[in-house]
């Protein structure tokens, strides 16, 4: 009779891809993959970003693995960096959409079409 193998835990994954061991952190991308895509559609808009951002977000947390704390859940560490990375592309965004002011938008009341029309029409 064989005995099943003891599945590793994301905590001793995350030891092990700190020490070099690049398979034990596609482990932690296989695992964590779909948490961190739902993270994103709850908060993006535009969903031809979902993979661009998630593999933006891992490589957030390969980068900053030394930080991560064995004592707190693997998966809640990960959860926090997609959703703060996600509110940053939102602002970014909303920024985007405000930056203009109104006298230099595509509608500018300076453009000169407006400026051609009779007084009474504009």
């Amino acid at each position: 009779m064989t005995v099943p193998e003891e599945v590793p835990s994301d905590e001793y994954l995350a030891k092990e891809a700190l020490s070099g061991k690049d398979e034990t952190f596609t482990e932690l991308i296989r695992r964590h993959k779909q948490v961190v895509l739902n993270i994103i559609a709850r908060h993006i808009r535009n969903h031809y970003e979902l993979d661009d951002l998630c593999q933006e977000i891992f490589i957030m947390v390969y980068q900053n693995l030394r930080r991560y704390h064995c004592d707190e859940p693997f998966e809640h560490w990960v959860s926090m960096i997609a959703f703060n990375t996600c509110n940053n592309v939102f602002r970014k965004q909303r920024c985007k959409c405000t930056d203009v002011p109104p006298d230099h938008g595509p509608f500018a009341l300076s453009d000169p079409a407006f400026e051609e029309l009779p007084d009474d029409e504009a």
